[in-house]
């Protein structure tokens, strides 16, 4: 069912409504502060989700052919025993180099094609990355050596 923002003409209060494509224009909703009809606005529709069964956050259904593991899966439990099979892991994304890279994009997205200063800051930013990768790891295989001695 779609939300859609309301607004009143006489008060100018605007509330969002869930409200039915079957619902027609003369449907009167009543506003809450002043009760006269409030008028339908389309420049906000948003479709809500069916959230069923076996589903992660934001009702995207585990459900269906994965292209990754290349089978057909039935369930979160049925993919995570596919990937067990497989060998594989999820993959979680560093909060440190995801900083980075969406740092690099608010660049790219806001600068002119082909803008020289741009494409220095993206190169720094990715650099930066690479180097707080390279140390975690090489710290990660330091404490992992250490444990096993």
């Amino acid at each position: 069912m779609p939300i859609y923002t309301l607004e009143c003409p006489y008060c100018c209060l605007r509330s969002e409504h869930f409200l039915g494509m079957s619902d027609s224009l003369d449907d009167r909703v009543e506003c809450p502060q002043c009760g006269e009809a409030m008028t339908r606005r389309h420049d906000r529709i948003y479709d809500v989700p069916a959230i069923q069964g076996d589903t992660v956050a934001g009702g995207c259904s585990y459900v269906g052919y994965d292209e990754g593991l290349n089978e057909y899966v039935m369930g979160r439990q049925h993919r995570k025993e596919l990937m067990d099979r497989k060998g594989l892991t999820e993959y979680n994304p560093d909060p440190t180099m995801k900083h980075h890279r969406d740092e690099a994009r608010y660049i790219r997205e806001r600068s002119k094609p082909n803008d020289p200063e741009a494409r220095a800051a993206i190169r720094r930013e990715y650099r930066t990355a690479g180097k707080k990768r390279r140390d975690r790891l090489v710290r990660e295989s330091l404490d992992k050596s250490l444990k096993s001695v």
